[in-house]
Order: C-alpha cells, then structure tokens, then sequence
C-alpha cells in the first residue's frame, strides 16, 4: 500500500494556463523553482545595526544585508572571528544560543529578498577573567551561515568591541532584529 502511495505522489503533476493553452510539469519542478539558494558573501554586507547592555554584558545586533537583485536563504549560525586593529586574529570563542543576552531563539530558514535584511544578535561579556586583559576587536570577520567564505566588518559601528576572553555568543540568522 505505500509503495501504491508513493508510485501516485511520484505522478502528480501540476497544470498551469499558458498563452497558448495549457501546459504540464511535475509538482517538484514547481517547488524546486520556488526555492531561494543560498546566500554568500559576495552578494552580502555585514553591518552593526544596534546594541544594548546592562552590568557587564553586551548585546550587539548585526544586519545582513542581500546586495543582489536575487533573493537568498540563510538558515543557522553565522561564524564569528574576532580581529584586531591589523585585522589579526583574537582569541574566539563562540557559543551557538544561550547566553546572558542572546537567548533560546530558534533556527528557521530565513528568505532574504533582492536587496532584503536579515539579522543575528552577538553577546558578550567585558568583564576581565582571572586578572587577563581584555583585547579589543575593532573587526569581525563574519561567515554567513553555510557559506565558507567571510565578510569582514566594523565590530562596533566604528569601534570596538572587548569580549574579554575571546567568548562570544550568537544567535542563529532572523527574519527581525531581536535578543532573547
């Protein structure tokens, strides 16, 4: 019986009007052609939107934004590296979720639209760990979710940002700015 089932799914076909009558395909090549790609760095800028902060912690909201005249999908965590002033790399550690302001926020497939936004939330804390300075970061080197070439970035519109201990959490890719 699901074999049945199956071998009748595997038929269904779609038919749409056309100027000269009426034309069929199959239902999966109409899905198929629905579908956005990925979104890569080439099409994308990276930029600091806003942030928030309370006793010790910071919270950061990043726009991404689809330069293309093509709409693209993005789905997950964005990668994050920490760089110096030289664009030298820092000590990184990042955390997928929960933290003091990035919270349980779940990952979806967000469509960007030709020229759209999508949004992360990065978090930090800048408060020393065991009397170790804290470096700045004055740039982030980021790689959109699946993709594996960056974009790179001011971290803090045109400052920095000092995660002390290199230990940073994000949130996965949103339709909408948000924090926890």
């Amino acid at each position: 019986m699901k074999m049945m089932f199956a071998a009748v799914c595997a038929m269904v076909t779609v038919i749409s009007p056309t100027g000269n009558g009426l034309r069929v395909r199959p239902a999966v090549a109409a899905q198929a052609s629905q579908a956005a790609p990925s979104c890569h760095n080439t099409q994308l800028t990276i930029r600091y939107k806003s942030s928030n902060g309370a006793a010790g912690h910071v919270g950061i909201i990043y726009r991404i934004h689809n330069l293309s005249a093509q709409a693209c999908t993005l789905f997950g965590y964005p990668g994050v590296q920490l760089l110096d002033r030289q664009f030298l790399s820092l000590p990184t550690t990042v955390h997928r979720g929960t933290g003091d302001l990035v919270g349980p926020i779940p990952r979806q497939l967000v469509r960007v639209a030709a020229h759209g936004n999508a949004y992360f939330a990065l978090g930090y804390s800048d408060v020393p760990v065991m009397n170790q300075p804290c470096k700045t970061a004055y740039y982030l080197m980021i790689f959109a979710p699946n993709d594996v070439l960056p974009v790179v970035t001011y971290a803090f519109g045109r400052g920095g940002i000092t995660a002390c201990a290199g230990s940073i959490y994000v949130s996965p890719v949103t339709a909408r700015p948000r924090y926890q």
